[in-house]
C-alpha cells in the first residue's frame, strides 16, 4: 500500500490529545475509575505521538528540533516545580530553604508527569534512526516487537534507567500510531466498525480482568498481551469517538485544549493540592445540601466528588499557568 502525504492537522486527533489530558489528570485525583484510565491513557499519547512522527528531515535537525521541544520543556517544568516545592514548604511548614535543599527531598520527583517527555524523546531518536537506516517494513515492525520485548523484560525485572524502559514500553503504540498515520487507517470507512469492535473488546477484557497498568512505575501484567491489547483498545475507543466528535458544535475547547495537552501535564500535578484546597468550600456546601453535616476536612477531601470539583478547577487553571509559562519563556517552546 503507498505511503500517503503529508496531511494538514487533524482536528479529531487535537480532540482525541483533549480528551486524554482531561483523564491523565483526573486519574490523578481522588477518581473511581482510575485504574481503568490507566489501562490506556499514556499509551494514547504515545500513539498519538506517532501519529504525527515525519521523517522527512535529517537525523541532526530531528534531533535538535525533539530536543528543543521535548528536552527543554522538560527542563523547564522540572526546575519552576522543584523552586515550587521548597518555596512552598519554606511558607506552610516554615523550613529554611538552606534546610529544604540541602534535604533535596524534592529534587528526584518535583513533577511525575515530565517523565513522559524523556521516554518519548527516545522514542523519537529511535524512529529517527529506524526510519532512515531500515528499509523493509518488516524489518521495522521486528524492531518494534524487539524494543517491545526488552521494556517487558525491565518492567518484570524492574529495571529502572532514565525512563528508557518506560520508552521502550511505549515504542510499539508510536510505531502503531505511525502505521496508522502512513496508510490512512482511519479514513477506512471500510474497516471502521471493525476496528471499533476489536477495540472494545479489547478494553472490556482489560477491565473485566482488573488489569493494572502504570507505565511510570513499569506495572504492566506479566502476560504482555493483556497489557498491550486493553491500551490499544482504549486509545482506539478514544481516537474514533474523537472523529465522532468533530464535526459537533462546541468541540473547537477540546481540540484547543488538545493542542496545548503538554503544558496541562507539565504543570497540573504539582498544583494538585492548590485545587483541591479550591474546591473545599463548594464540597462543603454540597455536602450540607445533601444533609452530611458531620464529615470533616479529612473525609471530604478524600472523596469522589473532590475528585470531580478539582478537576474541573485543575484543567483550566494548569493550562492558563502553562500558557503564562510559555508566553514568558517562549525559547524554550518550539514554534
Amino acid at each position: 500500500m503507498a505511503e500517503i502525504k503529508a496531511k494538514q492537522r487533524d482536528k479529531s486527533i487535537d480532540i482525541a490529545k483533549g480528551i486524554g489530558i482531561i483523564l491523565v489528570v483526573y486519574g490523578h485525583l481522588a477518581c473511581p475509575i482510575s485504574e481503568e484510565i490507566f489501562l490506556f491513557h499514556m499509551p494514547l499519547f504515545f500513539l498519538l505521538s506517532g501519529y504525527f512522527f515525519s521523517p522527512k528531515d535529517s537525523i541532526k535537525n530531528s534531533i535538535l528540533k525533539k530536543a528543543r521541544a521535548l528536552l527543554l520543556p522538560f527542563l523547564l517544568f522540572y526546575i519552576l516545580a522543584f523552586v515550587y516545592w521548597v518555596l512552598l514548604e519554606f511558607i506552610i511548614d516554615k523550613v529554611s530553604l538552606k534546610t529544604s535543599i540541602h534535604e533535596m527531598q524534592y529534587f528526584l520527583t518535583p513533577n511525575g508527569p515530565l517523565w513522559f517527555l524523556l521516554s518519548l524523546f527516545d522514542i523519537f531518536v529511535i524512529s529517527f534512526i529506524v526510519e532512515k537506516y531500515i528499509h523493509p517494513g518488516i524489518l521495522r515492525f521486528v524492531i518494534a516487537c524487539v524494543i517491545t520485548f526488552i521494556g517487558y523484560l525491565c518492567a518484570m525485572n524492574e529495571i529502572f534507567f532514565f525512563y528508557l524502559p518506560q520508552a521502550c514500553l511505549g515504542y510499539i503504540f508510536f510505531y502503531l500510531g505511525h502505521q496508522i498515520s502512513l496508510y490512512n487507517i482511519l479514513h477506512n470507512k471500510k474497516i471502521y466498525r471493525y476496528m471499533i469492535s476489536g477495540a472494545l473488546i479489547f478494553y472490556c477484557l482489560g477491565v473485566i480482568l482488573k488489569i493494572r497498568t502504570d507505565m511510570l512505575s513499569l506495572v504492566i501484567d506479566p502476560t504482555y498481551i493483556l497489557f498491550f491489547l486493553p491500551a490499544l483498545g482504549g486509545s482506539l475507543l478514544v481516537i474514533y469517538f474523537s472523529r465522532y466528535l468533530q464535526d459537533k458544535r462546541y468541540t473547537s475547547w477540546l481540540a484547543y485544549l488538545g493542542r496545548n495537552s503538554l503544558l496541562v501535564m507539565c504543570v497540573h500535578m504539582p498544583l494538585i493540592p492548590l485545587s483541591n484546597l479550591l474546591a473545599l468550600p463548594v464540597l462543603k456546601v454540597i455536602y450540607y445540601l445533601i444533609g452530611n453535616i458531620t464529615a470533616t476536612n479529612v473525609e471530604m477531601m478524600g472523596g469522589r466528588i473532590l475528585g470531580l470539583l478539582s478537576l474541573i478547577i485543575l484543567v483550566p487553571m494548569s493550562l492558563y499557568i502553562g500558557l503564562l509559562i510559555r508566553k514568558i519563556f517562549p525559547f524554550c517552546f518550539s514554534k
